[in-house]
């Protein structure tokens, strides 16, 4: 009988000790995927007479009502350029997805007109820039936003409305 107890017990153990693992492993896994997936606009090469403000990168239930794994980057932008070249130069380029390569990826480029990009795109949290905070004309800034959406939460918490 004793046996038996112990044989439950050791499982039981290894169970919440299995469960542990993967509660802290799987979002520090997606955290990995979040920095490369982000990499492909943060480290890129810019086009001329344009240079990097501020960058930001998030995942979780960031977008819709649905429970599930998002994920964002975005980039803000000081060009000379007009939109349409900006447009013409991002859509040239070709971008991975985050995990799954049959979900497909989102490539918004706005005009900024605040220090946050949640006036320019739906999100369910907010994103803003403070290197952007006191500037008056944001008329030569851009947000360059990148999203990879849809992946079912699994283990993640982060996926989840919580």
């Amino acid at each position: 009988m004793k046996g038996v107890f112990k044989g439950i017990l050791v499982l039981i153990i290894l169970a919440v000790v299995v469960g542990g693992v993967a509660f802290f492993a799987v979002p520090m896994n997606n955290k990995l995927v979040l920095n490369k997936f982000s990499r492909q606009l943060k480290e890129a090469e810019l086009p001329e007479s344009t240079e990097l403000i501020a960058s930001e990168q998030q995942y979780g239930r960031l977008i819709g009502d649905k429970n599930g794994l998002d994920f964002l980057a975005v980039i803000i932008i000081k060009s000379e350029l007009s939109i349409t070249q900006l447009k013409e130069f991002y859509n040239e380029k070709v971008y991975f997805n985050a995990k799954d390569t049959h979900n497909e990826i989102d490539l918004y480029i706005y005009n900024m007109e605040s220090s946050s990009i949640n006036n320019l795109i739906e999100l369910n949290t907010e994103v803003s820039f403070d290197e952007l905070s006191g500037i008056t004309d944001l008329s030569d800034y851009y947000a360059i936003i990148l999203i990879d959406a849809g992946y079912p939460a699994g283990l993640d918490h982060n996926g989840y409305g919580f």
